[in-house]
């Protein structure tokens, strides 16, 4: 993958998700009382997801045009499978990062998904 193919594609990938949290924020969370911790009359406010979403969406297209190998864990080569590892780095930034809403987090995976298929 070439520079401008990684930016348009990370470009691609931080449009799309931010695009599809605020369809979700606004359309479909709504309608329920609470979701991961945060009020309906709150989730209005959070209409953008940030770069984490974009790096669990770059992880899913990373494991998508490199299915074979080692896992590229926080620089370091991990040897399991790598939906697995990108399902544990998942589970590790909700940990690490509390505050990063999880619902974005979860977009940005469907995300990597999505492009994936349309590509």
């Amino acid at each position: 993958m070439g520079i401008l193919r990684f930016l348009s594609t990370l470009l691609a990938l931080t449009v799309l998700t931010n695009v599809a949290f605020c369809v979700v924020t606004y359309c479909v969370l709504p309608n329920y009382k609470e979701v991961a911790g945060v009020r309906a009359f709150e989730m209005q406010y959070k209409c953008f997801v940030g770069l984490t979403a974009a790096l669990i969406a770059m992880k899913g297209v990373y494991i998508a045009h490199y299915p074979t190998g080692p896992y590229l864990f926080l620089f370091l080569r991990v040897h399991v499978p790598k939906l697995l590892g990108i399902i544990f780095e998942f589970a590790l930034l909700h940990f690490v990062l509390p505050h990063v809403w999880i619902v974005g987090n979860a977009i940005g995976f469907f995300a990597a998904f999505v492009y994936v298929m349309l590509s």
